[in-house]
């Protein structure tokens, strides 16, 4: 959610079960009700596909964590993501801190079963989530204003969050 959404780590935070809805198809959106570039909380949703161009079944992963939630009896306003297996009547969500966290602790585990996968774990923070989707989308041939705009940035600042060989072939201005 947070990479292909190119979501803040304030954004994930926030977000609820209400928050997400599944359309046909496997697509989902997300409500984000509060961020950073919208202060006055009108808010905006993020359109998630069912699948990435490298073939990753976003709508599917989406879908089964709602299903699990919902089974569990969670309502609308519980967390997206909570510190515990449960949802429902005391579960607690993630504090901005615990994504970092938690992302370290994922990426660990695939390093330990995949070993081919490189980099180091300890580089990796919540905030590199929003950088690679939009390094990703770059380099899946998405133009500097779409990246712009599915990110919500307002400002040329997304070409700080783009990697210069990805920025080249996004046409963004900056990067280079």
């Amino acid at each position: 959610v947070g990479f292909f959404g190119m979501l803040r780590r304030s954004e994930l935070a926030g977000l609820r079960l209400g928050d997400v809805h599944s359309l046909t198809g496997g697509v989902h959106v997300v409500r984000i009700t509060r961020s950073k570039t919208d202060q006055v909380g009108a808010g905006v949703d993020v359109h998630l596909g069912a699948s990435s161009g490298s073939g990753v079944r976003i709508g599917r992963i989406i879908g089964r964590h709602l299903e699990r939630a919902r089974s569990g009896g969670a309502e609308p306003s519980a967390p997206l993501f909570t510190r515990g297996p449960q949802w429902g009547p005391g579960s607690e969500a993630w504090r901005k801190e615990g994504f970092t966290r938690r992302l370290r602790a994922l990426l660990g585990e695939m390093q330990r079963a995949l070993p081919q996968i490189a980099g180091r774990v300890p580089d990796y923070a919540s905030h590199s989530l929003r950088r690679g989707g939009a390094t990703a989308a770059a380099e899946g041939g998405a133009s500097g204003e779409q990246i712009k705009a599915h990110g919500r940035w307002r400002s040329e600042a997304v070409s700080a969050y783009i990697l210069p060989s990805a920025a080249a072939k996004a046409r963004i201005v900056g990067c280079m």
